[in-house]
């Protein structure tokens, strides 16, 4: 059997295994649910001079590892500690604890530990010193080698036990603080610098880790801000995910969402993969999503949309009066929704599932595709969609259309009708629309030529040329574009051909078809093979 006896400052544990402080609580509620004395020790919750009932809630959040938390030193207060909870304890828990101490200001700490020093459960005095020194300005004793020496050295000398030092990580060099800590007498110091070595060795990877870039208040601390999001930036360049609470940065500042906000938004440029925040402020959590957007994260501008801009749907089953504000999803697909909400990660499945359910792949086009894409038109025309979430739809089309396309096309014969070059104009790259006119153009027999999209003038003409075009379908979703369609009609009759120039898109407009010459104007895609039938006399 494995000894796995250690001394602590003097004091002999079974084993080294000590919760840390705060997450143990005072030990006896873990001892409802286990033997807690299988236990080397543990530290029990920070205890300050008077009682504190902490932050504000909400400030747990559960997560699928654990949980995060923003207590904020919640404790009874000493002489309750010691009154209460210290004999409660006694009852379940028969070794030495480790009794972790706060305070914001020397005489605090020193008063503290003298009262729990003459404790005989007591066995180490865990002085944490990275609260905020009210006597100093508010910068926290550990961040400065003398302020943390004086707190040792106060403490020792008027205690007998021993002494622990817990050392705030956020500091530019723990290792001075650190021995300026054992200079003043301190029997150890609380620290970590071995995390990532010793998660690889017990079989962890970088994706399992996640560091804390603990804040404190700039209002003080002038470089916290600083430290931190290098910090972060370090951790992110490593592959390490991050996590950070916003709220100590604007420590005793006036109007602090403002600046909790701006360091949340600095914090994402470098990396940040996660925030301890209060989701119900506003301007925080519009920065975040933001953020994101700026920082071309997947979906993210979708994500900023529905959070600033939401439209609510009504739901398959709700009814006409099912509280709608947009669309009414009653008796459409599960297709249709897809497209309609830009569900890309999901249209595939549900394409393959109704197709191999026997439905035909035509009605799934002119049923699903074209109404919902068509309904995303509407919306985005009302202003109640707006462009990532147009593009987003059209995308999950597109997907669709990928897979149903060729079911429609392959008996389709279009050897013996008119040629039609189709083209998204130059300055432009939106080609959802153009795309699936041109599929229903060849659904319909026609000999559809795909120049794609951003394509110069000079180069469709060329292409009409070279093919004979009958037709020359146009598109543009800008109206900073649309004009480049006056171009190609100019050209058209520069250069004398015969084809026909059909136009659309979300700008165009029947009356700007007529402005500028075109032969046609089509509002979407199914009105387009009518369009062109008529234009070219073919019933």
């Amino acid at each position: 059997m494995v000894k796995a006896a250690v001394s602590l400052c003097g004091i002999e544990l079974d084993n080294p295994v000590i919760p840390a402080s705060g997450t143990f609580g005072y030990g006896y509620t873990f001892a409802e649910l286990y033997d807690i004395n299988c236990l080397g020790t543990f530290s029990f919750k920070g205890t300050t001079r008077e009682q504190r009932l902490g932050n504000a809630q909400p400030r747990i959040a559960e997560a699928p590892g654990g949980m995060l938390n923003a207590v904020g030193l919640q404790n009874p207060g000493v002489d309750a500690v010691i009154a209460e909870e210290l004999p409660r304890l006694k009852q379940v828990f028969h070794k030495p604890v480790m009794a972790n101490v706060s305070g914001f200001s020397i005489e605090e700490y020193v008063e503290v530990c003298r009262k729990l020093d003459a404790c005989e459960q007591v066995g180490w005095l865990e002085v944490n010193i990275s609260c905020p020194n009210v006597h100093g300005g508010g910068l926290a004793f550990g961040t400065d080698p003398k302020a943390a020496a004086s707190v040792t050295r106060a403490v020792k000398a008027a205690v007998k036990k021993p002494v622990i030092v817990k050392l705030s990580p956020n500091v530019t060099s723990i290792a001075d603080i650190a021995r300026a800590c054992e200079d003043a007498g301190a029997d150890a110091v609380s620290l970590i610098n071995t995390v990532l070595g010793t998660a690889y060795e017990m079989g962890f990877t970088k994706n399992d880790v996640v560091v804390d870039g603990l804040v404190a208040t700039v209002g003080a601390q002038k470089d916290a801000a600083i430290n931190c999001l290098k910090t972060i930036n370090y951790c992110y360049n490593n592959g390490l995910a991050t996590i950070c609470g916003l709220s100590n940065i604007s420590f005793g500042l006036p109007e602090r969402m403002f600046v909790n906000t701006a360091f949340l938004t600095m914090a994402i440029s470098r990396g940040l993969t996660m925030a301890i925040a209060n989701p119900s402020q506003t301007m925080l959590m519009n920065a975040a999503f933001a953020s994101d957007m700026l920082l071309f994260k997947e979906e993210s501008d979708v994500r900023y949309i529905e959070n600033v801009k939401p439209l609510e749907l009504a739901s398959p089953g709700a009814g006409a009066s099912g509280g709608k504000a947009g669309s009414d999803l009653e008796g459409k697909s599960q297709i249709y929704i897809d497209v309609l909400k830009g569900n890309k990660r999901s249209i595939l499945d549900d394409v393959h599932a109704v197709l191999d359910s026997g439905a035909d792949p035509q009605s799934i086009i002119d049923n699903d595709l074209i109404g919902a894409i068509n309904e995303v038109g509407r919306l985005f025309e009302k202003k109640k969609y707006f462009l990532p979430q147009l593009i987003s739809s059209a995308e999950t089309m597109e997907m669709a259309i990928g897979v149903i396309s060729p079911l429609v096309l392959k008996d389709k014969d279009s050897s013996d009708m008119p040629t039609i070059v189709v083209a998204t104009v130059e300055g432009d790259i939106h080609d959802i629309g153009k795309n699936l006119v041109v599929l229903m153009l060849r659904n319909y027999g026609f000999n559809v030529i795909d120049l794609g999209k951003d394509v110069p003038c000079d180069v469709i003409i060329q292409a009409a040329k070279d093919n004979n075009a009958s037709i020359i379908g146009l598109s543009a979703l800008m109206t900073t574009t649309m004009v480049k369609m006056k171009d190609v009609v100019e050209a058209v009759k520069e250069n004398g051909l015969d084809s026909k120039v059909v136009i659309g898109g979300a700008v165009i407009t029947e009356s700007y078809a007529e402005e500028i010459g075109a032969d046609g104007y089509s509002e979407d895609a199914a009105n387009c093979v009518v369009v062109v039938k008529n234009l070219l006399g073919i019933e």
